[in-house]
Formats: structure tokens, sequence, C-alpha cells
């Protein structure tokens, strides 16, 4: 009896659900078995005849960071469709044309697999899944088929709208990150750069099923795919292209569709500047924490982008510059947002009212003052800067996403140890030259919370 209802099992999970066949009581096979290499491999990238890029870095560990990343993120959204890209980001692990969400869910449980979406750089919406690696080509078989064969179904878009607006309703519970998001769509105001890369509380119940096909119809094309891989070669990730029929997937029209919208090019040039206070007392509601009288107001000014590695280098020196302890119980912290033409480089201060007026003048002074950064000062920012750019890269999905946030389109182009040595390499007149730029365009300043006793933007 034991033995059939084993043999039922069994069938019951690779045959009628077609799960991913991963016998988890084998013994892992060794580095050798599993051709892993002995010393980390360089990034490397090629291209596919069909367009789609191929992105990878192994460093020889057992487990693997795959992702499909597309690009066709926030900053392609025109007006009036805000939300557009994180709704279909966040519908692909619903069910799909070929199988149910409960059978994605059992088969990447099968294969020990964690899998989860977001976007990466407000440019690219990612599907990622992080498994043992021998088990790429099946979890990828499924990864492709929920980004590629999707079904937008009405029922399951009404649950995911219910944990967007979940999501809406406490987005500013942080105020560091609240901060944070008002200080680059001040900085990029009036440009797709200011778009939030989660959809907006009053697009939630707008956004139709057609307003998804068409946004999957217009950019889930070859051209625009980026297929990366942490841990992975490029013959092992190629091979399970091939095994996913993916270059079937990722062409076919959806049975759906229904138009098409014009595909956007990427916003340059789009940095404006300004000043944004918001009041938030947030005492009213928690009158026993004093945490929540306490002041976020960041402070910034245009940078270069992320065009080559000295300019991303001299970003990262200035920012990392600004940081430190600047009275009792006040610190800053340096901050950079980059995109491939533009930039923001400031400070971040969380201070209380009664210290608001002294530390935000102090910010301020500091981030305009990058030019004159030289001797022990300038070394000690870019110490900090290279262990900031190293400890960002340290876990899989930081590396995954910094290889394809910088890719070119022939494949890779930014690597991590060239920002490195880049930063060794930076001059007290590369800082000049950024200081310059910064000059140049008006300062971003904003703040969130009770700023009754902060200075007037022009006295900065």
């Amino acid at each position: 009896m034991a033995a059939r209802n084993l043999a039922m099992q069994k069938r019951f999970c690779t045959s009628y659900y077609n799960y991913c066949d991963v016998p988890l009581n084998k013994a892992y096979p060794t580095p050798a078995q599993r051709r892993v290499p002995t010393n980390p491999q360089a990034a490397t990238g090629s291209k596919l005849d069909c367009g789609t890029r191929v992105i990878t870095q192994d460093n020889g560990q057992a487990t693997s960071l795959v992702g499909v990343f597309v690009d066709a993120g926030a900053v392609y959204e025109p007006r009036g469709k805000e939300g557009v890209s994180d709704f279909v980001n966040k519908m692909f692990f619903r069910s799909n044309l070929q199988s149910s969400d409960f059978h994605l869910y059992k088969a990447m449980q099968h294969a020990g697999a964690n899998y989860w979406t977001n976007q990466v750089g407000k440019r690219y919406i990612a599907a990622k899944v992080e498994v043992r690696r021998d088990t790429v080509g099946p979890t990828l078989e499924k990864l492709v088929e929920s980004a590629f064969i999707p079904r937008f179904a009405t029922h399951e878009m009404a649950l995911e709208r219910e944990v967007m607006e979940n999501a809406a309703a406490t987005r500013n519970h942080d105020p560091r990150k609240a901060a944070l998001n008002q200080f680059v769509n001040t900085a990029f105001a009036g440009s797709a750069l200011a778009n939030d890369d989660e959809c907006p509380a009053q697009m939630v119940d707008v956004l139709t099923h057609t307003d998804l096909v068409n946004w999957w119809s217009s950019y889930f094309t070859p051209d625009r795919i980026i297929l990366a891989g942490v841990n992975v070669s490029q013959e092992e990730l190629k091979a399970a292209y091939n095994a996913s029929e993916w270059s079937s997937a990722n062409t076919a029209d959806h049975p759906s569709h229904s138009g098409t919208l014009p595909v956007g090019s990427f916003p340059a040039d789009c940095y404006v500047g300004g000043n944004d206070a918001q009041i938030q007392r947030r005492t009213v509601n928690f009158s026993n924490s004093q945490f929540y009288d306490d002041i976020f107001v960041c402070y910034g000014r245009k940078g270069h982008g992320t065009s080559s590695a000295k300019d991303v280098a001299a970003q990262l020196v200035a920012a990392y510059s600004v940081g430190g302890p600047i009275g009792e119980g006040i610190g800053m912290e340096g901050l950079v947002k980059s995109f491939p033409s533009d930039a923001v480089v400031g400070g971040l201060v969380r201070c209380r009212p009664e210290n608001a007026h002294s530390a935000v003048a102090a910010l301020a002074k500091t981030v305009n003052s990058v030019g004159s950064l030289t001797g022990a000062a300038l070394e000690a920012a870019k110490k900090t800067a290279a262990v900031a750019i190293l400890s960002s890269v340290n876990s899989r999905e930081g590396l995954l996403d910094f290889l394809v946030n910088n890719s070119t389109s022939s494949g890779v182009g930014l690597t991590v140890p060239a920002v490195v040595q880049a930063i060794a390499e930076v001059s007290e007149a590369d800082l000049k030259k950024l200081h310059e730029v910064m000059q140049s365009s008006p300062a971003t300043y904003t703040a969130y919370g009770d700023i009754s006793t902060l200075p007037a933007a022009a006295s900065l």
C-alpha cells in the first residue's frame, strides 16, 4: 500500500501538475559535479539573435539568483496611466494562460525556490527566483511562463487591488522613506523620473484590464528584455533559456491584445530642483512617542548621472563626504539618486524641531562645499564610498540589480571593480567639476515633518 501511494504521489507531482522534479532528499552534487568554477568569474554579457540580453556573474556559490528584467518601468508611464507598470509587475505570479497561481506556488515549493517581483531603478520591472544552482532550468521555465503568457484575470486583478490599496495606505508610515521619495519627486518634478515605482492610491481602481494588456503588448518585446543571473554561467542560463522555449514565449501576441501604446524612451535632463515642505504632525496619532516629532530634511543639487565610472565615483565620494554627526543626537547621511543622464546628489538629516534650523543649515553648507574637499577628508570620503558600494552588492540581489541597472544595449556596462577603481582615482579636480555642475542648477530642498522651525530655502 505504501509503495502504491508513493507511486501515485510521484505521478501526481511530476505528470499531472508538471512540477519541477527536484529530489530534495538526494545528496547535493559536489562543486566538481556541478562544474562550478573554483575562482569567481567576472561579469559577462551577450545578446541573443532575438535581441534579448544575457548578463551573468558567476561567483561559484551553491545558490543562484536569476531574474527576468523588462525595460518597462515607471519612467515610461504617460500621464493618466501612472502605476500601470507596477500593476503589471505585481500580476506576474498570479495565474497565467498555462497554469494557476497555486500550480506555480507548488512548483516553486517543490524546487525549494524563493520568488518575488519588484521594480529596479524605476526603469525595469523584474521577476526573480532564488534557487539551488542545479535547478535553475526548471524554475526559470516557471518564471518565464508567469511573465510572458499572463492572463490578467479580472477577479485576480480585484485581489491585487486590495493588496495595493493596503500598501498605499501605509506607504508614508516610514517617514525616512517618504522623505526620500518626496526628495526625488521634487528634484525631477514634471517629468517621468518623478513617477513613483508603486501604484498611486488614486490609480488603483482606475487602471483596467485593457491598460495592463496594452502595456504588456507594447513593452514585453525581446529587445527590452534582460535575462540576468548571479552564481550561474552564461552557458547554464542560455541552456535554461532554450529549455523553457522562451524564444516563442517572449514574442507571442497576447490573445486579448487590444492595441498598443507608443513605446517611450528613457527621459533625459529632467532635473528642475525646487522646494517642497510637507507638514506632517504625526503626534496627533502617536502622542506617546517622541520619534514622530522628528523632522526628515533632504537637500541636494544636480549631479552627472551614470554615464561613466568616473562620474559615478565622483558622485559617490561627494555624497559620502556629507555623512557624519553634526551635533548631539543629530546625524547626516549622504545620498545619490542616479539615472543614466541625470542625478541628484545631497544628504538627509533627521532632527528634532528645536535643532532643525542649525541642522539644516549645516547640511546645506556641507553639500554646497563638496568642491573644496581635499587631503585627509577626501581620502576618508573615498574609503567610505568604496565600502558603501561593496556593501550594496554584497547580497546576490544587490549585485544582480547593479549589473542590470548599469548594463548597455550590448550587455555588461559598469562593473563593481571598475567603480571601486574609479573611486580610488577621484581627484580634487573631479570634485570641483562636479561642484560646478551642482551649483549651475537650483537646489532641491524638501522636508517631512513639523516644518515650523525650518530655515527658509533662500537662506541656505
